[in-house]
């Protein structure tokens, strides 16, 4: 251990991640509300080389939650929900072709379909595969000689794949083999992948009011943060407090040595003590005091003036009538995280 308290020398036991894929690229699933600093602990994570992924401000490049995607058409009463996740042509073009070979598909029949444009991890490049020539496996309920069912084995086979690119383009990139790949993951990943790749997960919790004042400063119409267009505030603040109280009740309230609940509040306040307790968490060394890869960008992304001044807001932006609503709904989920009522 060197003097920053980092334990870089030490690789995490197998024990300390869940999932039992060997071989497998681990992950670090970061699982948070929108607005809830996800992309200020993105650029915590990547202030290390041993944590790969893109660099690319807010990093929304889903390399994990796709191939998810991908594993659920082999179960389809467990299709992936409707998202706005753009994962990337070129990640994916040069993979295709194993992909293919791998199952034994023939040309032009992987169930994937089209694959999108984005930030890019690779340089190969292929044309996208037409939706006409997906195929819909039924093959949901058939199970290995294991006993793993296909959906399982078809992530597993995907991560490989997808987890050796990675880590040889990030390896050729930086010079430094990654030790994590991490990644703004939805809930429904991270209940796929738990057990398949292994993973660490980390709870980012921020005061449930701050991160609503935070997406109303954002994003004034509320379209961003699934409003749909005939509805009203009153409804969608109803919808979005059900989502935040179930969210909040996911989170274990004894978490397990793969599991880490941080709080926005502290990053912000003790940045230096949350970045070495994450370190230590890792088995990599994080700097607190590195500058986010593009501050302009960051910087825009922002709607207080300091982060520091953005806790606590809903003091002073959230109308009283408000502040009641979510007392009442999310009361007990603001006592367990040490949240302040009014």
């Amino acid at each position: 251990m060197n003097d920053r308290g980092s334990t870089t020398d030490r690789p995490p036991r197998p024990a300390e991640t869940t999932g039992s894929g060997v071989g497998l690229l681990p992950v670090v699933c970061l699982v948070a509300e929108g607005r809830s600093g996800s992309t200020m602990t993105m650029e915590l994570l990547g202030s290390c080389d041993e944590v790969a992924f893109e660099r690319a401000h807010r990093y929304e490049t889903r390399h994990l939650t796709y191939a998810a995607r991908i594993a659920r058409l082999y179960e389809p009463e467990l299709r992936a929900p409707t998202s706005s996740d753009r994962p990337t042509r070129r990640i994916w073009a040069g993979v295709r072709s194993r992909l293919d070979r791998l199952f034994g598909l023939p040309p032009g029949t992987a169930p994937w379909g089209t694959v999108r444009t984005g930030p890019q991890f690779f340089d190969t490049s292929l044309p996208p595969q037409p939706r006409a020539h997906a195929r819909e496996p039924e093959l949901g309920s058939i199970t290995g000689p294991d006993g793993t069912r296909l959906r399982t084995r078809v992530l597993a086979a995907l991560w490989r794949v997808v987890g050796e690119q990675i880590s040889h383009e990030w390896t050729t990139r930086t010079g430094t083999p990654p030790r994590w790949y991490a990644e703004k993951t939805p809930w429904w990943v991270v209940t796929d992948v738990r057990d398949v790749v292994p993973t660490r997960i980390l709870y980012l919790v921020r005061d449930p009011r701050d991160v609503w004042c935070s997406r109303i400063a954002f994003d004034p119409a509320g379209r961003g943060f699934r409003r749909a267009p005939r509805t009203s505030r009153a409804r969608h603040l109803h919808e979005t407090l059900q989502k935040m109280r179930k969210n909040l009740e996911r989170i274990p309230e004894r978490p397990s040595e793969a599991e880490l609940v941080v709080r926005y509040e502290d990053l912000v306040l003790r940045r230096a003590d949350e970045a070495r307790r994450l370190s230590l968490w890792l088995g990599v060394e994080l700097d607190p005091t590195a500058p986010p890869p593009d501050p302009a960008r960051a910087a825009r992304h922002m709607t207080s003036t300091s982060a520091s001044s953005s806790i606590g807001r809903w003091r002073r932006e959230l109308d009283r009538e408000v502040a009641r609503a979510f007392e009442t709904v999310l009361g007990e989920q603001l006592d367990r995280f040490g949240y302040e009522r009014s």
